[in-house]
């Protein structure tokens, strides 16, 4: 369940309220953005929007692998990229290092 990578979201309550007095083409996004957010940007009946849920599920996957914890995502999330991009130097520099 998304919620447990979250800090904060909206209850049902709230979220069919805040979606009532959005636009036609905006949404909620109950995620990371906790946002008004294109509807274009939703699968058909997710409560968070792509990019979050992208998000959430490249955490998942870190956290499985025990790279990042739980904690560490939900005090900044941006740490499922930042992770991603270390592995991916340190595969080029040793590569670089073979020629």
């Amino acid at each position: 369940m998304y919620r447990n990578f979250l800090k904060s979201f909206l209850d049902t309550q709230s979220l069919k309220a805040a979606n009532k007095h959005s636009s036609k083409d905006l949404k909620y996004c109950n995620g990371l953005c906790q946002d008004l957010v294109a509807k274009t940007q939703f699968s058909s009946t997710k409560m968070i929007c792509r990019s979050c849920m992208n998000t959430i599920n490249l955490a998942k996957k870190q956290i499985e692998d025990q790279k990042i914890t739980l904690e560490q995502f939900k005090k900044d999330p941006t740490i499922v990229y930042k992770n991603n991009n270390e592995e991916e130097t340190k595969i080029t520099i040793k590569k670089c290092n073979k020629f």
